[in-house]
């Protein structure tokens, strides 16, 4: 299993439902998207939230860690370990509430296959 099937079921019950609100496999793992912008994801056990660059520091102050994959640090993402189903309510109300006022993300073309 590359990620927590129970984390993503407890998620799930989080997630807003829209038709602009998808699940999709990503990072090795699985992410809930808001008109085509990251809310939530899950990293093998670990939440997973984009809070962008300028809300590292109260997201780290509030418990959770830069998100790292491999060596390298994630700018704008943090991991939240084991949260209480509280705290899942808490980081992706706050993650939905931030990007669902960004603008919705175009899709990218298809690339053509050689």
């Amino acid at each position: 299993m590359a990620y927590d099937e129970e984390l993503a079921d407890r998620i799930r019950a989080y997630a807003p439902v829209s038709d602009d609100a998808t699940e999709m496999k990503m990072f090795g793992g699985i992410a809930w998207m808001l008109r085509g912008h990251m809310y939530a994801g899950i990293t093998r056990s670990s939440l997973m939230v984009p809070v962008g660059r300028d809300g590292m520091d109260e997201a780290i102050a509030r418990g959770a860690k830069p998100m790292t994959m491999g060596s390298k640090t994630m700018a704008g993402f943090v991991t939240v370990d084991d949260p209480t189903d509280e705290q899942l309510a808490e980081w992706i109300g706050a993650s939905v509430e931030r990007v669902a006022q960004l603008p919705p993300k175009e899709k990218n073309p298809k690339r053509a296959t050689a």
